[in-house]
């Protein structure tokens, strides 16, 4: 892979406990909206196994960005589900966001036959994925409920 250094390190190690976290069928956090009007706003498919989702959240106030690598045999009308592996973008964020993955390693090739979907989320221009205090007033940006709740509801 073409990780960058110490950065990519600790980004492969937070995504590891990320996906242990989440298993494939898993419910929202306690105390997270079960379903407060997030939804998908728009698709793009740059590639055969990509599929880029705009998503409008209520939590974030925007439309926000998601990058998917579908697994072989994957449709919207399949009788099953796949496990999840969710890649968080880290330094790059301001400058590629849920393409970072992408354009800097080679994910794509790695899950080429791995029977899973890929989702490499936007996690803002800080790369926080916390619900902001906004000094006490919390209010948006509320990226953890988006991607604990909002995202985990529509995928």
């Amino acid at each position: 892979m073409r990780l960058r250094g110490l950065a990519g390190a600790g980004l492969i190690v937070a995504v590891a406990g990320l996906t242990a976290s989440i298993a494939a069928g898993g419910t929202a956090p306690p105390g997270a909206p079960a379903d407060d009007g997030a939804a998908v706003v728009g698709e793009r498919r740059p590639r055969r196994r990509v599929l880029d989702l705009a998503v409008r959240s209520p939590v974030l106030a925007d439309v926000v960005h998601v990058r998917l690598l579908l697994p072989p045999g994957w449709s919207r009308d399949a009788s099953r589900t796949w496990p999840a592996l969710w890649l968080l973008h880290g330094a790059s964020a301001g400058r590629d966001g849920h393409t970072a993955w992408s354009e800097h390693s080679d994910i794509e090739e790695l899950t080429e036959d791995a029977d899973v979907i890929v989702v490499m989320p936007d996690g803002g221009p800080c790369g926080s994925y916390t619900d902001w205090w906004n000094r006490g007033g919390g209010g948006a940006p509320k990226w953890e409920t988006f991607h604990l709740a909002e995202l985990r509801q529509i995928l």
